[in-house]
């Protein structure tokens, strides 16, 4: 009977590129990846098990009950979300989130719904680490100094940014994707990719960005935005729903970044964006909303050129200087794989 079994689990349908930064992980530390019928029929063999926060909520479930039948385990466990850990999280994603006018019926529905998925979460995971040695991944140091005093001190704290895998970052783009988003890239433009967490901080850069006769350019799925922006100026394009290579095209040709988040939302506040280092591993310049997690950022990337949006007013167009170079392999996953033990 092997009693040094080392296994992790992650599920199938989670984001394609976070389960393939997990599966590095579990491949550096010596984990060997598997299914759930896997793991319960070795559960008695297990001595270490590695998991992420997308883990699926019965999957948890049949885990924490395993705890009360078998030989006791160490789970390491990777959380991208502070709300599947702690329950202010929960709380406050719900108030930031939901909006009270009789449009936004439908997405108060699926934020309730959510919420409930992650409060399942959080019980399973705060019985799971009472229970078991466990060590805690997090993407940002904000984070980890955050729930440290929120959780018991047994819990060892791993730093692990959501960096880009440079594998995927050296990858050529087709000319199909050149010609297909020519329209855009033939004029200087901010890119903003993913979600707009703070219109107000958007509209600042869209008057920033008219001053200088720049673009700014938004692939988002939010399905609301259009309506959102209205009255936005028109320098701003929002795009069609894009390919990842479609994306990475644009980060690649943009004039700076674009990330946007509130710091009402504990979850956002103390964020580090993989969006960010998709910027910065290119060089380029970066425009954030001024929150803890991107403050944390700049002070430890002080080569870097993060500007905050509050600061617009006072930076010159010229200091968004684009460096087409090599790749800035210290801030690729890969390379931060190298020290974790």
């Amino acid at each position: 009977m092997d009693r040094s079994l080392k296994v992790a689990y992650f599920p199938e349908k989670m984001h394609s590129i976070n389960r393939q930064r997990h599966c590095m992980l579990a491949i550096r530390r010596d984990f060997k990846i598997a299914d759930d019928k896997y793991i319960f029929a070795n559960i008695k063999e297990i001595h270490d098990l590695l998991i992420s926060d997308d883990i699926e909520i019965n999957i948890l479930f049949k885990l924490v009950y395993s705890t009360f039948k078998s030989r006791k385990f160490n789970v390491e466990i990777i959380f991208l979300e502070l709300y599947t850990i702690n329950i202010q999280s929960i709380l406050n994603e719900v108030l930031t989130r939901m909006s009270f006018t009789p449009i936004n019926y439908i997405p108060n529905i699926k934020l309730l719904y959510n919420a409930t998925k992650w409060a399942l979460k959080y019980s399973l995971f705060t019985i799971l680490l009472k229970r078991l040695t466990s060590t805690l991944y997090l993407p940002s140091y904000p984070r980890i100094l955050f729930l440290q005093s929120k959780v018991a001190n047994t819990h060892q704290f791993k730093l692990l940014r959501n960096l880009p895998i440079l594998s995927l970052w050296n990858q050529k783009v087709s000319e199909n994707v050149y010609q297909h988003l020519r329209f855009i890239t033939r004029e200087s433009y901010f890119y903003l990719p993913g979600s707009i967490n703070n219109y107000g901080d958007l509209l600042k850069v869209c008057k920033y960005a008219v001053k200088n006769s720049i673009k700014v350019v938004v692939t988002t799925k939010e399905k609301e935005v259009k309506k959102k922006c209205k009255h936005f100026p028109d320098c701003l394009m929002i795009t069609e729903e894009l390919t990842y290579n479609e994306i990475k095209y644009l980060v690649m040709n943009s004039k700076a970044g674009i990330i946007t988040y509130s710091q009402r939302n504990i979850n956002q506040n103390l964020e580090a964006s993989s969006k960010l280092f998709e910027f910065l591993v290119l060089n380029k310049p970066v425009i954030a909303s001024r929150v803890l997690g991107m403050e944390y950022d700049k002070n430890h990337n002080i080569e870097k050129k993060i500007f905050f949006v509050d600061t617009l007013e006072y930076i010159d167009i010229a200091d968004f200087k684009t460096f087409q170079g090599e790749l800035d392999t210290n801030l690729s996953f890969e390379n931060q794989l190298i020290n974790i033990v």
